[in-house]
Protein backbone atom coordinates (compact mmCIF):
# COMPACT_ATOMS: atom_id res chain seq x y z
CA UNK A 1 0.00 0.00 0.00
CA UNK A 2 1.25 3.09 -1.01
CA UNK A 3 1.94 6.42 1.56
CA UNK A 4 -1.11 7.92 -0.19
CA UNK A 5 -3.53 5.11 0.39
CA UNK A 6 -2.10 4.84 4.50
CA UNK A 7 -3.16 8.92 4.59
CA UNK A 8 -6.63 8.06 3.00
CA UNK A 9 -7.63 5.08 5.46
CA UNK A 10 -10.17 4.77 8.20
CA UNK A 11 -8.69 6.34 11.39
CA UNK A 12 -11.49 5.57 14.04
CA UNK A 13 -13.16 2.26 14.24
CA UNK A 14 -16.39 5.11 13.46
CA UNK A 15 -15.30 5.66 10.44
CA UNK A 16 -14.35 1.86 9.41
CA UNK A 17 -17.67 1.09 10.03
CA UNK A 18 -19.12 4.24 8.07
CA UNK A 19 -16.67 3.52 5.33
CA UNK A 20 -17.15 -0.45 4.75
CA UNK A 21 -17.65 -1.00 1.03
CA UNK A 22 -18.20 -5.19 1.35
CA UNK A 23 -22.27 -4.24 2.46
CA UNK A 24 -23.87 -5.38 5.18
CA UNK A 25 -26.14 -8.09 6.34
CA UNK A 26 -29.00 -6.65 7.92
CA UNK A 27 -27.84 -8.33 11.33
CA UNK A 28 -24.96 -6.49 10.59
CA UNK A 29 -26.62 -3.08 9.94
CA UNK A 30 -28.28 -3.45 13.40
CA UNK A 31 -24.62 -3.73 14.85
CA UNK A 32 -23.53 -0.85 13.08
CA UNK A 33 -26.27 1.41 14.69
CA UNK A 34 -25.85 -0.06 18.14
CA UNK A 35 -22.43 0.55 18.20
CA UNK A 36 -22.58 4.35 16.29
CA UNK A 37 -25.39 5.07 18.65
CA UNK A 38 -23.80 5.97 21.70
CA UNK A 39 -20.19 5.47 20.49
CA UNK A 40 -17.48 4.90 21.90
CA UNK A 41 -19.22 3.82 24.80
CA UNK A 42 -21.19 1.27 23.22
CA UNK A 43 -18.54 -0.54 21.47
CA UNK A 44 -16.84 -1.37 24.71
CA UNK A 45 -19.65 -3.76 25.66
CA UNK A 46 -18.75 -7.33 26.13
CA UNK A 47 -19.18 -9.78 22.61
CA UNK A 48 -22.42 -11.27 24.38
CA UNK A 49 -24.10 -7.86 25.27
CA UNK A 50 -22.98 -6.40 21.84
CA UNK A 51 -24.70 -9.06 20.15
CA UNK A 52 -27.97 -9.24 22.65
CA UNK A 53 -28.41 -5.47 21.77
CA UNK A 54 -28.28 -5.80 18.44
CA UNK A 55 -30.58 -8.92 18.18
CA UNK A 56 -27.70 -11.31 16.66
CA UNK A 57 -25.48 -13.86 17.46
CA UNK A 58 -22.05 -13.02 18.74
CA UNK A 59 -20.34 -15.44 15.95
CA UNK A 60 -22.21 -12.40 13.34
CA UNK A 61 -20.29 -9.96 15.76
CA UNK A 62 -16.96 -11.67 15.06
CA UNK A 63 -18.11 -11.27 11.54
CA UNK A 64 -18.57 -7.88 11.35
CA UNK A 65 -15.60 -7.19 13.28
CA UNK A 66 -13.66 -9.37 11.22
CA UNK A 67 -15.25 -7.42 8.14
CA UNK A 68 -13.42 -4.08 9.43
CA UNK A 69 -10.54 -5.54 9.92
CA UNK A 70 -9.77 -7.22 13.01
CA UNK A 71 -8.67 -10.65 13.98
CA UNK A 72 -10.94 -10.85 16.62
CA UNK A 73 -13.00 -9.23 19.71
CA UNK A 74 -10.12 -8.54 21.56
CA UNK A 75 -7.87 -6.79 19.18
CA UNK A 76 -11.12 -4.45 18.16
CA UNK A 77 -11.88 -3.44 21.67
CA UNK A 78 -7.56 -2.78 22.25
CA UNK A 79 -7.77 -0.37 18.72
CA UNK A 80 -10.60 1.15 20.58
CA UNK A 81 -9.22 1.50 24.02
CA UNK A 82 -5.64 3.69 22.23
CA UNK A 83 -8.45 5.36 20.26
CA UNK A 84 -10.10 6.97 23.11
CA UNK A 85 -7.04 7.32 24.69
CA UNK A 86 -5.71 9.23 21.78
CA UNK A 87 -8.69 11.72 21.57
CA UNK A 88 -8.32 12.23 25.31
CA UNK A 89 -4.81 13.34 24.76
CA UNK A 90 -5.71 15.58 21.50
CA UNK A 91 -5.77 20.01 22.19
CA UNK A 92 -8.92 19.78 20.19
CA UNK A 93 -11.09 16.94 22.54
CA UNK A 94 -9.91 19.78 25.48
CA UNK A 95 -10.67 22.45 23.46
CA UNK A 96 -14.32 21.48 23.00
CA UNK A 97 -14.72 20.53 26.64
CA UNK A 98 -13.74 23.83 27.01
CA UNK A 99 -15.95 25.67 24.97
CA UNK A 100 -18.79 23.41 26.16
CA UNK A 101 -18.38 24.51 29.63
CA UNK A 102 -18.59 28.27 28.55
CA UNK A 103 -21.65 30.14 29.80
CA UNK A 104 -20.66 33.39 28.09
CA UNK A 105 -22.40 34.79 24.84
CA UNK A 106 -25.45 35.47 23.09
CA UNK A 107 -28.05 33.00 23.52
CA UNK A 108 -28.12 32.67 19.36
CA UNK A 109 -24.30 32.14 19.63
CA UNK A 110 -24.58 29.63 22.56
CA UNK A 111 -27.37 27.60 20.96
CA UNK A 112 -25.35 28.15 17.51
CA UNK A 113 -21.63 26.64 18.63
CA UNK A 114 -24.26 23.54 19.84
CA UNK A 115 -25.65 22.88 16.81
CA UNK A 116 -22.32 22.44 14.77
CA UNK A 117 -21.56 19.59 17.63
CA UNK A 118 -24.97 18.32 16.83
CA UNK A 119 -24.80 18.18 12.90
CA UNK A 120 -20.94 16.59 13.69
CA UNK A 121 -22.48 14.04 16.11
CA UNK A 122 -25.01 13.34 13.60
CA UNK A 123 -22.55 12.58 10.53
CA UNK A 124 -20.98 10.20 12.83
CA UNK A 125 -24.12 8.51 13.81
CA UNK A 126 -25.58 7.74 10.55
CA UNK A 127 -23.65 5.72 7.89
CA UNK A 128 -23.73 6.62 4.35
CA UNK A 129 -25.16 3.40 3.07
CA UNK A 130 -28.19 4.13 5.23
CA UNK A 131 -29.20 7.07 3.75
CA UNK A 132 -27.90 5.27 -0.08
CA UNK A 133 -30.58 2.85 1.10
CA UNK A 134 -33.33 4.77 1.99
CA UNK A 135 -33.29 7.19 -1.38
CA UNK A 136 -33.00 3.98 -2.94
CA UNK A 137 -36.23 2.88 -1.46
CA UNK A 138 -37.88 5.93 -2.23
CA UNK A 139 -36.74 6.43 -5.84
CA UNK A 140 -38.90 3.42 -6.75
CA UNK A 141 -41.57 6.28 -8.16
CA UNK A 142 -44.16 3.26 -8.66
CA UNK A 143 -44.59 2.45 -4.89
CA UNK A 144 -46.56 4.74 -3.04
CA UNK A 145 -45.16 6.48 -0.37
CA UNK A 146 -47.02 7.12 3.65
CA UNK A 147 -45.80 9.18 5.63
CA UNK A 148 -46.49 9.30 9.61
CA UNK A 149 -45.17 11.23 12.74
CA UNK A 150 -45.90 11.51 16.74
CA UNK A 151 -47.08 14.82 18.46
CA UNK A 152 -43.68 16.12 18.10
CA UNK A 153 -42.48 14.49 15.39
CA UNK A 154 -45.04 14.96 13.13
CA UNK A 155 -43.52 18.04 11.87
CA UNK A 156 -40.70 16.29 10.00
CA UNK A 157 -43.03 14.30 8.28
CA UNK A 158 -44.91 16.67 6.66
CA UNK A 159 -41.19 18.59 5.91
CA UNK A 160 -40.40 15.49 4.27
CA UNK A 161 -43.70 14.92 2.33
CA UNK A 162 -43.64 18.08 1.09
CA UNK A 163 -39.79 18.02 -0.80
CA UNK A 164 -40.71 14.01 -1.67
CA UNK A 165 -43.91 15.18 -2.94
CA UNK A 166 -42.52 17.92 -4.95
CA UNK A 167 -39.84 15.33 -7.75
CA UNK A 168 -42.30 12.18 -6.93
CA UNK A 169 -45.81 11.10 -7.20
CA UNK A 170 -47.74 8.85 -4.63
CA UNK A 171 -46.66 10.63 -1.56
CA UNK A 172 -49.53 11.11 1.42
CA UNK A 173 -48.96 12.03 4.54
CA UNK A 174 -51.17 10.26 7.36
CA UNK A 175 -52.99 11.74 10.52
CA UNK A 176 -52.07 10.06 13.64
CA UNK A 177 -55.83 9.86 14.79
CA UNK A 178 -57.75 6.74 14.73
CA UNK A 179 -60.10 7.01 11.55
CA UNK A 180 -57.22 8.00 9.29
CA UNK A 181 -54.41 5.37 10.57
CA UNK A 182 -57.63 2.71 10.33
CA UNK A 183 -58.41 3.23 6.42
CA UNK A 184 -54.99 3.86 5.56
CA UNK A 185 -54.17 0.56 6.93
CA UNK A 186 -56.85 -0.94 4.99
CA UNK A 187 -54.94 -0.04 2.03
CA UNK A 188 -51.67 -0.55 2.57
CA UNK A 189 -49.90 -3.83 1.32
CA UNK A 190 -46.43 -4.71 -0.73
CA UNK A 191 -46.22 -2.26 -2.83
CA UNK A 192 -46.00 0.60 -0.95
CA UNK A 193 -43.17 2.41 1.69
CA UNK A 194 -43.89 3.61 4.87
CA UNK A 195 -42.02 6.45 6.40
CA UNK A 196 -42.38 6.81 10.18
CA UNK A 197 -41.04 9.32 12.98
CA UNK A 198 -41.07 8.09 16.30
CA UNK A 199 -38.67 9.20 19.15
CA UNK A 200 -38.69 8.77 22.67
CA UNK A 201 -42.11 8.75 24.56
CA UNK A 202 -42.71 6.76 21.88
CA UNK A 203 -46.52 6.37 20.98
CA UNK A 204 -48.43 3.16 21.39
CA UNK A 205 -50.53 4.14 18.11
CA UNK A 206 -47.51 4.58 16.12
CA UNK A 207 -46.14 1.04 17.43
CA UNK A 208 -48.88 -0.13 16.48
CA UNK A 209 -49.74 1.64 12.82
CA UNK A 210 -45.89 -0.20 12.36
CA UNK A 211 -46.66 -3.12 13.31
CA UNK A 212 -49.44 -3.27 10.86
CA UNK A 213 -48.12 -1.49 8.12
CA UNK A 214 -44.97 -4.54 8.32
CA UNK A 215 -47.72 -7.68 8.48
CA UNK A 216 -49.55 -6.13 5.63
CA UNK A 217 -45.92 -6.33 3.77
CA UNK A 218 -45.19 -2.51 3.15
CA UNK A 219 -41.13 -0.91 3.11
CA UNK A 220 -40.58 0.65 6.58
CA UNK A 221 -37.98 3.70 7.26
CA UNK A 222 -37.90 4.93 10.61
CA UNK A 223 -36.60 8.05 11.95
CA UNK A 224 -36.29 7.74 15.76
CA UNK A 225 -33.34 8.54 18.34
CA UNK A 226 -30.37 6.68 19.50
CA UNK A 227 -32.61 5.20 22.14
CA UNK A 228 -34.51 3.47 18.94
CA UNK A 229 -38.40 3.18 19.14
CA UNK A 230 -40.05 -0.18 19.60
CA UNK A 231 -40.93 0.71 15.37
CA UNK A 232 -37.22 -0.23 14.88
CA UNK A 233 -37.92 -3.94 15.37
CA UNK A 234 -40.22 -4.11 12.20
CA UNK A 235 -38.29 -1.72 9.84
CA UNK A 236 -36.16 -1.75 6.62
CA UNK A 237 -34.35 0.99 7.66
CA UNK A 238 -33.75 3.21 10.60
CA UNK A 239 -32.22 6.27 10.54
CA UNK A 240 -31.31 7.01 14.83
CA UNK A 241 -30.42 10.58 15.53
CA UNK A 242 -28.82 12.80 18.36
CA UNK A 243 -31.60 14.48 19.75
CA UNK A 244 -30.34 16.40 23.12
CA UNK A 245 -30.56 19.56 23.53
CA UNK A 246 -29.98 22.83 25.92
CA UNK A 247 -33.56 23.15 26.75
CA UNK A 248 -36.51 21.55 27.80
CA UNK A 249 -37.26 19.90 24.68
CA UNK A 250 -35.45 17.35 22.34
CA UNK A 251 -33.81 19.07 19.24
CA UNK A 252 -35.19 18.19 15.95
CA UNK A 253 -32.32 19.90 14.03
CA UNK A 254 -30.49 16.20 13.53
CA UNK A 255 -33.78 15.26 11.88
CA UNK A 256 -34.16 18.09 9.58
CA UNK A 257 -30.42 17.25 8.65
CA UNK A 258 -31.19 13.95 7.60
CA UNK A 259 -34.80 15.01 5.74
CA UNK A 260 -33.31 17.66 3.78
CA UNK A 261 -30.35 15.72 2.46
CA UNK A 262 -32.59 12.67 1.34
CA UNK A 263 -35.04 15.23 -0.35
CA UNK A 264 -31.68 16.29 -2.48
CA UNK A 265 -30.07 13.16 -3.21
CA UNK A 266 -33.68 11.48 -4.18
CA UNK A 267 -33.59 15.00 -6.49
CA UNK A 268 -30.23 14.02 -8.17
CA UNK A 269 -30.90 9.94 -8.12
CA UNK A 270 -34.04 10.63 -10.39
CA UNK A 271 -33.26 13.21 -12.48
CA UNK A 272 -35.00 14.17 -15.34
CA UNK A 273 -38.03 12.72 -14.06
CA UNK A 274 -37.70 15.51 -10.75
CA UNK A 275 -36.91 18.10 -12.64
CA UNK A 276 -39.70 17.54 -15.10
CA UNK A 277 -42.18 17.22 -12.35
CA UNK A 278 -40.62 20.39 -10.42
CA UNK A 279 -41.39 22.65 -13.62
CA UNK A 280 -45.29 20.94 -13.90
CA UNK A 281 -45.75 21.75 -10.41
CA UNK A 282 -44.50 25.22 -11.28
CA UNK A 283 -46.54 25.42 -14.51
CA UNK A 284 -50.00 24.67 -12.35
CA UNK A 285 -49.47 27.41 -9.38
CA UNK A 286 -49.07 29.54 -12.11
CA UNK A 287 -51.94 28.45 -14.08
CA UNK A 288 -54.13 28.37 -10.54
CA UNK A 289 -53.05 31.83 -8.98
CA UNK A 290 -54.03 33.27 -12.39
CA UNK A 291 -57.17 32.26 -12.17
CA UNK A 292 -58.06 34.65 -9.19
CA UNK A 293 -60.40 34.25 -6.56
CA UNK A 294 -63.40 33.95 -8.57
CA UNK A 295 -61.93 30.71 -10.18
CA UNK A 296 -62.04 32.10 -13.39
CA UNK A 297 -65.87 32.12 -13.94
CA UNK A 298 -67.87 34.51 -15.21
Amino acid sequence: MSRNEKSEAPVTIRERIQNLDTGLTKAEQRISRVILSDYPVSAMKTLADLGKDAATSPATVLRFVGKLGYSGYPEFQKFLRDEIQGALDTPLSRLRAAAGETDGGAPLEKYGRYAMELVQETIDMVPPQTIAEVVDILADIKRPVYLIGGRYSRGHATILGYGLSSVRGQVREVEAEARDMVTTLADIGRRDIVVVFDFRRYQSNIVHFTEEARAAGARLILFTDRWQSPCAAHADQVIALPVASPSLFDTGLSTLLCVETIVSQLTDALGSKSADRVARIEQLYNKINDLGPSGGGA
